[in-house]
C-alpha cells in the first residue's frame, strides 16, 4: 500500500464519508442541525466553494467507487463521458472540473457515480422532467426556490428534482428549449409531498446566474434516479430521504437490437425535423450506454410531460428502450402525417398560383392582340348602354348615372360592387317607357280568371 493510499484510508476520512448524508439536510429529529447546515447564502450568480465534507474518495471517481459499491459504475461512467461536449462548453463558461481531491462543491462538474447525501432538499418542477446524465437549466422564479438553492449550495450543492403530478395527469406539453419552471407556490405555505412524483433525479447545482429580465436561474447536472422513501421535514423547506434506483440490465443481444431500432427511429426523426441540427445528431449517435440513450431520447423528443415521467420511472433498461421506441414510432408517424398535409397544401397553392399566372398571361396576350376587352370595362359599357336604352324618367336616370359612377371606382372584390351592379340591373329591367292597352271587357276578364284559377267563385265575383 502506497503512502497516498494509506492517507486515503485514515479514520478521519472515513468519518467524513459517514457525514456525507448530513451535508444537505439534517437528521429527522434535529432542526438545530438543519439551521447550522443551511445558513443564509448569497445568490449573486457567482460560483461558490462548499465545505469539503464528503471525504477524499467521494469526488475522485476515477480512483475509487462510491459507498454503494462498484455495481453499475461502468454504465454511469459511459453516461458521463457521453456529455463531454456539454462539459467542455460549461468549462468555457467558467464552470470547470475540480482538480482537488474530495467532494465537489457548488459550481464543479461531478461524476454520475459520486456519493451524494440521502437527505435532500426538494426543488419542484412543473413543466419539465429531469434525467440522469443531462444538464438542465432551471429558472428560480420564487423566493422559496432561491432559498432552496442557497441552502443546498451551503451543504454541497445537491438537490432532488421532482415533477408535480398534475403536470403529467393533465397531459401537459413540455416547454421544449425553455428553462425548467419551478412550481409556483405560496412561499409561506409548506409544500405537499403528495403533490409530487416519488421518482426523481439527484442533481448537482453547477452554478447560478441572472437572466436579462432580472430573475435568477441555476444550471444543474442530473446524476442518478432516486425514489423518495420518506419525508424528513416539511417546513420551512421540504426535505426527503431517498434511495438509489439502479439500472436493471437486460439481455445483451436484445438490448443491442433495441438500441439499433431506437437509433434508426432517431435518425428518421432528425432527418424530418429541421429543428434538430448536426450537433444534436452527433451527440445522440455518440451515446454508447443503452440506458442513457433512452433517457436522452425521452428528454429531447417526447412532447408530453407524462410520457417523460413514465420513462424516468423505468429501471429495466430493456423496458425503457421499448417505451422509447414506441413513443418515437408514434412521433415519427405524426411527423410523416404532418409532412403529407404540408405537401398537399403546398401542391394546392402551387396549382392555384400556376393557374392564376397562366390566366393572367393569357389575358395580357389577348389584350395585346386586340382579341379581348377587359371584363370590367365590358361590364360597365353594357350597363351604360342598358341605362341609355331603358327610357328612364329624369329622377331615375340621375340615380342610375350616380350608381354607375360608384361602380366605376368600387373594386370588383368589394361586396359593395355586387350590390351596386344588382341595383342597376333592377333599374334598367323595369318597364319605364312601356305600357299595355287597357281592356274593359268584363266577360274576357271572367274567362281569364276561370282559366288561371280553379274555384273561388265568390272571390272572382268580387274582383269583377
Amino acid at each position: 500500500m502506497t503512502d497516498k493510499k494509506k492517507r486515503d484510508s485514515r479514520p478521519e476520512d472515513t468519518k467524513s464519508d459517514a457525514e456525507a448524508d448530513g451535508a444537505v439536510a439534517a437528521d429527522e429529529g434535529s432542526e438545530e442541525e438543519l439551521e447550522e447546515t443551511g445558513g443564509p447564502a448569497e445568490s449573486d450568480g457567482v460560483e461558490r466553494d462548499a465545505p469539503d465534507d464528503s471525504g477524499d474518495d467521494a469526488g475522485r471517481g476515477d480512483d475509487t467507487d462510491a459507498a454503494d459499491g462498484g455495481a453499475g459504475r461502468s454504465a454511469q461512467e459511459a453516461a458521463a463521458e457521453a456529455l463531454a461536449q456539454a462539459l467542455e462548453s460549461l468549462e468555457a463558461a467558467g464552470v470547470g472540473l475540480s482538480g482537488e481531491q474530495g467532494s465537489s462543491g457548488p459550481g464543479e462538474i461531478v461524476r454520475a457515480f459520486e456519493q451524494t447525501p440521502k437527505n435532500l432538499f426538494v426543488l419542484p418542477l412543473v413543466r419539465a422532467v429531469p434525467f440522469p446524465g443531462l444538464m438542465m437549466p432551471v429558472q428560480l422564479g420564487t423566493n422559496r426556490a432561491q432559498q432552496v438553492v442557497q441552502r443546498a449550495n451551503d451543504g454541497g450543492g445537491f438537490v432532488i428534482l421532482l415533477t408535480r403530478r398534475s403536470a403529467t395527469t393533465e397531459d401537459v406539453e413540455a416547454d421544449g428549449e425553455e428553462l425548467g419552471q419551478p412550481m409556483p407556490t405560496d412561499d409561506e405555505a409548506p409544500l405537499d409531498p403528495a403533490a409530487f412524483h416519488d421518482v426523481g433525479v439527484v442533481a448537482k447545482i453547477l452554478r447560478t446566474f441572472h437572466l436579462p429580465d432580472g430573475s435568477q436561474a441555476a444550471m444543474l447536472q442530473g446524476l442518478r434516479r432516486v425514489r423518495v422513501k420518506k419525508v424528513v421535514r416539511r417546513s420551512p423547506f421540504l426535505i426527503v430521504h431517498t434511495e438509489d434506483m439502479l439500472d436493471i440490465p437486460g439481455d445483451p443481444k436484445r438490448v443491442e437490437a433495441q438500441v439499433h431500432a431506437v437509433r434508426n427511429l432517431l435518425k428518421q426523426i432528425v432527418d424530418r425535423s429541421p429543428q434538430f441540427g448536426d450537433e444534436f445528431a452527433a451527440a445522440a449517435f455518440n451515446i454508447d450506454d443503452a440506458g442513457h440513450l433512452a433517457d436522452f431520447c425521452a428528454s429531447y423528443l417526447f412532447r408530453k410531460i407524462g410520457k417523460r415521467q413514465e420513462v424516468l420511472e423505468i429501471q429495466d433498461i430493456g423496458a425503457r428502450l421499448d417505451a422509447v421506441a414506441l413513443e418515437l414510432t408514434r412521433e415519427l408517424g405524426v411527423l410523416e402525417l404532418s409532412a403529407r398535409i404540408q405537401q398537399e397544401i403546398r401542391d394546392k397553392i402551387e396549382k392555384a398560383q400556376r393557374e392564376y399566372f397562366l390566366r393572367e398571361q393569357m389575358k395580357i396576350i389577348r389584350r395585346e392582340l386586340g382579341e379581348e376587352v377587359d371584363a370590367r370595362e365590358a361590364e360597365l359599357a353594357r350597363l351604360r348602354t342598358s341605362v341609355d336604352e331603358a327610357g328612364l324618367p329624369p329622377a331615375a336616370l340621375a340615380k342610375a348615372k350616380e350608381e354607375l359612377e360608384r361602380l366605376e371606382v368600387t373594386p370588383v372584390e368589394s361586396p359593395e360592387h355586387s350590390v351596386v351592379r344588382n341595383h342597376l340591373d333592377w333599374l334598367v329591367s323595369l318597364p319605364w317607357s312601356k305600357s299595355s292597352k287597357d281592356r274593359k271587357d268584363i266577360s274576357v276578364a271572367a274567362t281569364v280568371l276561370d282559366e288561371d284559377h280553379y274555384g273561388l267563385a265568390e272571390v272572382k265575383e268580387r274582383v269583377l
